[in-house]
């Protein structure tokens, strides 16, 4: 019937297009995109029923190539290949007897484990009432009910789980909370457990239990409340374990893959991923994950099947309903080539709900440019290292890694009890996520640009110093990463420090939650690249419009608040690839010019630039704005603490605002009696040494060698103490007459700016 159908739909095809077209009869697994229901049920009564996978507006069909471009064509709707990830573990195994678990000693979690509290059971010591008995204190064991009422008194709760001592037939559970439904959960498992909404407190919940009535031993039930951070693994899912406690949600893991009852681990790897991450700590059993005692839950969601493979189609709605289930952290142990619509909308939809991404780098000695999710902006990108504090040879490498944790031969969980050791990206990723898991639990409301910026900030680094690509900035710290100071909730999500630029590529800039409703500017150097109010933690920008005439850009991001003080700011310096730039041959000097060694210095320094007709024009004058703005990029001031200067001309957007409030906040500059700066106002030779002395603290300094006598300073002029020592480092040359109310010229300026250049550089 297949083939009769696809002989069919080929012939009408030709008849269609009238063009001769060689059917492949291999079919490939393809995404699809619909505007609307309608067009999805017109799609589906085409195909078949029963052969349309749908998932709200998109789906995934098993299509030859023929039949997707013909769907393409006819009903005009967007389809893209079905690209496959793959669990990102070295395949080769080792001894599974190894004894130590070195990955934990690399990490500095110890540390962290001795503070944590002992976990307890919130409902315990409260007013229950089952059924029609009488109100009691809740104690370990219930004997059989339908109904159960707790007084919890305002207590928050994430979980609530009811086991049953013995299981004959499947049955379920409901939870209300103040008289409304909650959620329910349904299974023959011997533990079923529902998610609440841990930010809500109920003053009592109602427990009600189903499909136990019949049971020819009545059971005996155990209730649990906690309020834990869950923690979703998507993966290959999960198998029961001796060395797994009761914080793995099986009853409540889900199969996109193989379409089992529950994720059933059938391959090893998102069970052995899940060992590292939660083993059960202090049971006398196996190893102890990263996360030790704290109060973390696991929910396990399969998308990668027996051979460990799995499509964008599964990993991106386990996504989807990780992020409508309101996780705490999402690891991703799996990488692949090939990128969807889907993949990526469904990760930023987390990144920008502030949920952590955590994703493997990828094990094949390759750039992650093109790997997904560990090339997705925000994401936080992992290398594998080895018990030498060295990247193994496996480990992916590129922009995209943000840091290291151990992943070279890890012991932990396997299929059927027992443990094994794999090797790979895949078994680095759990140490980050039980980092950013412990960080949430430290601090409740910590924001994800400044989770990546404690990783980051404290990892140790193990290569080139600083940040490189193989590694990224270091290997993980747990125990420093939980005790850094506060970050400043600002983290350039696409770009790196000494990372090449792009001007077609768009950036992202996150942002903390805590600056949302306050005013942040994004500049390139002194140039204003995007100034809005922060509407929430995902910022993007270009340089579209920004000419890029140098090698090297500082970006400087920062918030302020209504009262103009800056709360935060971020710098990084990247590489570009500048324009080419004309080389120093300006029609107006020449070699016999008396500045032209400190002309064509400070042009080969980006310090000055020439006139687009090829001039130079050294006697022309130099604006007080224009050179404030030199000044900073030769000193290279720090951002300022606050646009709150006495200057009412100006603004943000003007060229050089960054630049000019720096200096005045320094104390290089001072402005007009009528608060104003007058930037377009032309410098003077006086102003030029006042400046220049406060630069370089001596404007305040007594001069007291002996001085040299121009002929027009006299020694009360304002100016007279900073030309002093100006002339004394060799910045103003011994001349008779100094012209202090001159306008400075071009040439001037630039050979006083190359003087203190190299006398600030010496």
């Amino acid at each position: 019937m297949k083939q009769l159908r696809l002989l069919l739909f080929i012939l009408l095809f030709f008849s269609l297009t009238f063009q001769i077209v060689e059917a492949n009869n291999e079919e490939k697994e393809w995404i699809l995109y619909f505007q609307n229901k309608a067009q999805m049920k017109e799609v589906q009564s085409f195909i078949g029923e029963g052969y349309l996978n749908e998932h709200e507006l998109m789906a995934k069909a098993l299509l030859s190539d023929a039949e997707q471009s013909y769907i393409k064509n006819r009903f005009n709707i967007t389809i893209e290949p079905n690209f496959q990830k793959r669990a990102a573990l070295d395949a080769t195994f080792n001894d599974p007897k190894l004894s130590e678990q070195w990955g934990i000693s690399h990490i500095d979690v110890e540390k962290v484990w001795q503070k944590q509290p002992s976990l307890t059971n919130k409902l315990k010591g409260k007013t229950i009432q089952f059924d029609t008995k009488v109100a009691t204190t809740y104690n370990e064991t219930l004997n059989a009910f339908q109904r159960a009422t707790i007084q919890v008194n305002k207590e928050k709760l994430s979980r609530i789980s009811v086991s049953a001592d013995h299981v004959e037939q499947e049955w379920g559970i409901e939870v209300y909370g103040d008289g409304k439904r909650l959620a329910g959960n349904t299974g023959n498992l011997q533990k079923l457990d529902v998610l609440l909404d841990k930010t809500i407190a109920y003053s009592k919940l109602e427990i009600v239990i189903t499909g136990t009535e019949s049971w020819q031993v009545k059971p005996l039930f155990h209730i649990v409340g906690v309020n834990h951070f869950v923690v979703a693994v998507i993966d290959s899912g999960i198998t029961v374990h001796e060395d797994f406690c009761d914080n793995i949600l099986y009853s409540l893991s889900v199969d996109y893959k193989e379409k089992l009852p529950y994720g059933e681990d059938r391959f090893g790897h998102g069970t052995h991923v899940t060992g590292i991450l939660a083993a059960c700590s202090n049971n006398g059993v196996g190893y102890s994950g990263v996360l030790g005692k704290a109060g973390i839950d696991i929910l396990p969601l399969k998308v990668l099947d027996r051979y460990g493979n799995g499509g964008d189609f599964e990993v991106s709605k386990a996504v989807l309903d990780a992020v409508s289930m309101k996780v705490d952290v999402i690891n991703m142990s799996l990488a692949g080539r090939g990128e969807t619509k889907m993949l990526r909308e469904a990760v930023i939809s987390g990144l920008k709900q502030n949920i952590p991404i955590v994703a493997a780098a990828g094990n094949w000695n390759m750039s992650t440019e093109n790997i997904y999710p560990a090339s997705y902006p925000g994401v936080i990108t992992v290398a594998a290292s080895d018990n030498r504090k060295g990247i193994i040879s496996i480990s992916n490498y590129g922009w995209e890694v943000d840091l290291s944790a151990p992943g070279d031969y890890m012991n932990s969980a396997y299929l059927n009890n027992e443990y094994r050791s794999l090797r790979g990206t895949s078994m680095a990723t759990p140490y980050v996520t039980g980092a950013v898991a412990l960080l949430k639990v430290t601090y409740p409301t910590i924001s994800l640009p400044e989770i990546r910026d404690r990783l980051i900030s404290t990892s140790m680094d193990i290569k080139t110093k600083g940040y490189d690509i193989q590694s990224g900035s270091g290997v993980l710290q747990i125990n420093s990463a939980i005790q850094a100071s506060s970050t400043s909730g600002l983290d350039w999500y696409t770009l790196k420090e000494g990372q090449m630029i792009s001007t077609k590529e768009t950036h992202v800039l996150g942002v903390s939650n805590k600056w949302i409703g306050h005013s942040l500017l994004i500049y390139a150097d002194t140039t204003l690249l995007y100034q809005g109010s922060i509407e929430n933690n995902w910022v993007e920008f270009n340089f579209k419009d920004f000419p890029i005439t140098k090698d090297s850009i500082r970006l400087s991001a920062i918030v302020f608040d209504r009262s103009h003080s800056i709360i935060s700011n971020e710098s990084l310096l990247v590489k570009a690839e500048a324009t080419k730039r004309v080389p120093f041959s300006f029609t107006d000097i020449n070699t016999d010019h008396w500045a032209f060694a400190d002309i064509s210095e400070a042009y080969d320094r980006y310090y000055v630039n020439g006139f687009g007709d090829g001039t130079f024009s050294p006697e022309g004058n130099i604006s007080r704005r224009h050179s404030v703005m030199m000044l900073s990029r030769l000193f290279d001031w720090n951002t300022p603490s606050s646009f709150k200067g006495p200057f009412t001309d100006i603004s943000f957007d003007l060229p050089g605002s960054l630049a000019i409030f720096s200096a005045y906040e320094k104390g290089v500059i001072n402005g007009y009696a009528d608060r104003s700066f007058r930037p377009d106002e032309k410098l003077t030779r006086a102003q030029m040494a006042l400046i220049l002395a406060r630069a370089l603290d001596l404007a305040e300094t007594p001069f007291n060698k002996t001085p040299f006598e121009f002929s027009d300073i006299v020694k009360e002029h304002q100016a007279y103490n900073s030309i002093q020592h100006l002339v004394d480092i060799g910045i103003i040359t011994k001349q008779e007459n100094y012209r202090p109310t001159d306008y400075i010229t071009r040439a001037q300026f630039t050979a006083m700016l190359m003087r203190t250049h190299r006398y600030f550089n010496q």
